[in-house]
């Protein structure tokens, strides 16, 4: 059994590992999050106000759901990294795994269900709202976008979204 020296100094080296590991590692998430945040969060919240809108383009990325749950994720950790600098053993750090594995849970239940349910939804509830599947304009940032167009003359091979808002706009 350690005593309370041993523990004491256990502790310390607990500190000044973490308070390393914070060094490299709250810059990195930060421009993560910030990464996240910009390029695939807003991109989500623009993609559900187009589609509220009846924009004549939508790009939908289903992928982009996980977002969701992986911002909290990485607040989580530079929290709990921040609160283990100070106590590694404080009751809080409880607390903030237990908030943590609740956001894993949930984003890898978007990643399983959430996600193929989202590609399903928007196959079955966009042709309904009047958009076509047109999946050869430029500018797909990826495999896992689809871009939807209210007009089915507006997909054409070799033409950017820029080209289906001029075209829209001319109508």
């Amino acid at each position: 059994m350690p005593n309370l020296q041993e523990m004491t100094l256990s502790l310390e080296q607990e500190k000044k590992k973490i308070r390393r590991a914070i060094l490299w590692g709250a810059p990195f998430l930060l421009l993560l999050i910030y990464f996240i945040y910009f390029f695939v969060f807003k991109e989500l919240i623009t993609t559900i106000q187009d589609i509220l809108n009846l924009a004549p383009h939508v790009r939908i990325a289903t992928g982009s759901l996980l977002a969701i749950t992986v911002i909290p994720m990485l607040i989580l950790i530079l929290v709990m990294l921040a609160v283990k600098s100070i106590n590694p053993a404080h009751a809080t750090i409880r607390w903030l795994n237990k908030a943590f594995n609740i956001t894993m849970f949930a984003g890898i239940f978007l990643l399983l269900i959430g996600v193929p349910i989202a590609t399903f939804l928007q196959y079955r509830y966009m042709p309904p709202l009047g958009y076509s599947p047109c999946n050869i304009l430029q500018g797909n940032p990826n495999k896992w976008s689809n871009d939807w167009v209210r007009n089915p003359q507006w997909c054409v091979r070799g033409k950017d979204r820029a080209w289906v808002e001029e075209q829209a706009a001319k109508r």
